[in-house]
């Protein structure tokens, strides 16, 4: 059998290969096909039933046939090196004041950016990065180098921020917590196979 995944660099990076490879070890003849691409087009293949899976962290607009499973909750917050911007650790920032600093974005197409964008216009701001990545990993090799402030998933840099690396703005607007899914046809609800591999997806997220 085979399951055909799709999904944005970030997620794919840090929701599937660990539960992926638990899965294989358990299910050795699955073969699996990813796709990566923007959420738009990979719903619309799942719509088209060229996908079975699709993991996204934002919903999408799409037809009622499709079923969003929240299968993580993130929490995204602006962060910089100690190191580099420690100075700035009790400043509480308005959004006009970050985007004075050197920004570490990703680029328009993501989700991410599309999401902090939205944030920024309710303060009635345009944000202007100085860096413009292709993805969540870069963002934050560029904000660890010092080189300037990310808009990152806290999730993941526990380990930096236990160990004094890394640290995040307080600001004085909300930032608020955002889900990552795992998008479904419901005619493919009864598959035992890939409700079995969403529950792998849940408890390693």
């Amino acid at each position: 059998m085979i399951i055909r995944l799709g999904g944005g660099t970030t997620v794919l990076q840090h929701n599937l290969l660990g539960p992926l490879q638990k899965f294989r070890n358990r299910h050795t003849q699955i073969q699996f096909i990813i796709k990566h691409d923007i959420s738009r087009k990979l719903l619309e293949m799942l719509v088209n039933d060229q996908l079975d899976l699709v993991i996204l962290t934002s919903l999408v607009p799409t037809t009622e046939d499709i079923l969003f499973i929240p299968i993580e909750e993130m929490h995204d917050r602006f962060v910089a090196s100690i190191k580099d911007f420690g100075n700035d650790q009790e400043k509480v920032f308005g959004m006009k004041d970050l985007n004075k600093l050197p920004l570490v974005l990703q680029e328009s197409s993501s989700s991410t950016r599309a999401f902090l964008d939205s944030i920024a216009a309710n303060e009635r701001v345009i944000l202007n990065a100085t860096y413009e990545l292709v993805s969540y990993g870069l963002v934050l090799e560029f904000v660890k180098a010092g080189l300037g402030v990310g808009f990152i998933n806290t999730n993941r840099i526990d380990k930096e921020i236990k160990t004094k690396k890394l640290f995040e703005l307080k600001t004085d607007f909300e930032i608020p917590s955002r889900h990552v899914y795992v998008a479904i046809h419901k005619k493919n609800t009864n598959s035992k196979l890939l409700q079995e591999f969403i529950q792998y997806l849940k408890k390693e997220s």
